[in-house]
């Protein structure tokens, strides 16, 4: 499970499948999702707000009835100090261009 410790999504758990150093999570009014896949991309009613990971990231396998179980990513993110504009965490390409750029806020 993936908490949050500050920021717009505080208080939050998200179940994801993995836990990249910079996580872009999406808000559309009081609901919260993050795009941790790789090709995940946002839609356009959501407001995107990139958290950094904190510590080092495990994982669990939770098992259900009904085959609903699967492994999980076990993260702790905290809001990054510096929020790209809109338009640097939207596409692909520019998100890439945009971690890549900013590797040092995660030595903060």
């Amino acid at each position: 499970m993936t908490n949050f410790l500050d920021g717009p999504a505080a208080g939050q758990v998200l179940m994801l499948s993995r836990a990249p150093r910079f996580l872009r999570v999406v808000q559309c009014g009081l609901k919260f999702d993050a795009l941790d896949s790789v090709h995940d991309t946002p839609r356009e009613n959501e407001k995107i707000h990139v958290y950094q990971l904190v510590g080092q990231p495990g994982g669990i396998f939770i098992s259900a009835r009904g085959g609903r179980g699967g492994a999980a990513t076990v993260a702790t993110y905290k809001l990054t100090s510096h929020q790209p504009e809109d338009e640097e965490v939207r596409g692909t390409d520019d998100w890439r261009d945009w971690t890549e750029l900013n590797i040092h806020l995660l030595e903060e």
